[in-house]
């Protein structure tokens, strides 16, 4: 059997879908860990791998010792790979092109590491994104990615890699400003509540046949929606997206796709669901220490009172 090589950043949107492929498919897999946060996407050793640092990246052992190695580079092309690898299995049947291309769209790691400037859209961050040094994390790999380009374009001696890290970088040049920006990331998350509506429209769609976009047998359109939606759960969004009302069919897609045994392996949603982090806005604060106030003057006065009564 082929042995694969899974390398992504830790709990990411990208590479949970890879991993969920992957067991879907019940292919044997190692998973090594590239730390965006770090810069381990720019080390010599993975750029070899990855020339621009793209992560997540699926290496295919060679059928024997005498076959190289290849490596298949981005979610799209390791999603290709796989389907080609197993046309014939369930996850590949049915419609599935025409749901990715819309799916593609989602600008999964803006809202992600936008959300360390924008806190006051959400409430809550779920597991892994609870910790509290996550919205540091998040500014500083927005904020000093540019530079950790440049310094891998400096040391580097291959030329192949230089132009994949040039055109990296530009790319991150033009996006910078949507991470930063009020108004862009707003218009980000109005993109990805368009593509919802898109979604939630043809879940209701008369005549379907069954429960998945993928008609009576889960695909991995299904797979890609239902992780999409689990990330915006993730960053406390849900009840402007999906829940309390909004969009009732993707509520119960959600909800349908979350308990499927991959996806509770490779997310461990359901023992990691306790872990959180509660947002509290300008106003949530100001109201806090306005209690602690109260609180401390209540103290105070009854210190006072307690000095008079012993006096006497």
């Amino acid at each position: 059997m082929t042995m694969y090589r899974l390398y992504a950043h830790p709990n990411s949107y990208s590479s949970w879908v890879a991993q969920v492929m992957l067991k879907e498919l019940s292919l044997e897999y190692s998973l090594h860990n590239v730390d965006l946060f770090k810069g381990e996407q720019f080390e010599p050793d993975y750029l070899r791998l990855s020339p621009g640092g793209v992560v997540p990246a699926l290496v295919v052992a060679g059928e024997d010792q005498h076959q190289e190695s290849t490596t298949i580079i981005g979610l799209s092309e390791i999603r290709k790979h796989l389907a080609e690898r197993c046309p014939d299995h369930s996850i590949f049947t049915g419609e599935t092109e025409r749901y990715l291309s819309k799916l593609e769209e989602a600008p999964v790691g803006l809202i992600t590491f936008g959300l360390a400037f924008h806190k006051d859209y959400t409430k809550i961050l779920r597991y892994p994104f609870h910790e509290p040094d996550f919205t540091e994390k998040s500014k500083k790999y927005v904020l000093e990615r540019g530079n950790l380009l440049q310094n891998a374009i400096a040391q580097c001696d291959d030329p192949s890699i230089t132009t994949s890290l040039l055109n990296a970088a530009e790319k991150h040049y033009q996006n910078a400003e949507h991470y930063l920006n009020p108004d862009k990331y707003s218009c980000a998350l109005g993109s990805v509540s368009s593509l919802l509506d898109w979604f939630e429209t043809d879940l209701a769609r008369e005549g379907r046949i069954g429960i998945w976009l993928g008609g009576i047998q889960c695909n991995v359109a299904d797979i890609v929606l239902g992780m999409l939606l689990h990330r915006i759960w993730q960053l406390g969004l849900e009840n402007t997206m999906f829940k309390e009302g909004t969009r009732p069919h993707l509520t119960l897609f959600y909800d349908r796709i979350r308990e499927r045994p991959t996806i509770k392996n490779v997310t461990q949603w359901d023992v990691t669901a306790s872990l959180v982090n509660v947002i509290k806005s300008d106003e949530d604060m100001f109201a806090d220490q306005a209690k602690m106030g109260l609180g401390v003057m209540a103290l105070l006065g009854g210190l006072y009172l307690g000095k008079k009564f012993l006096k006497k």
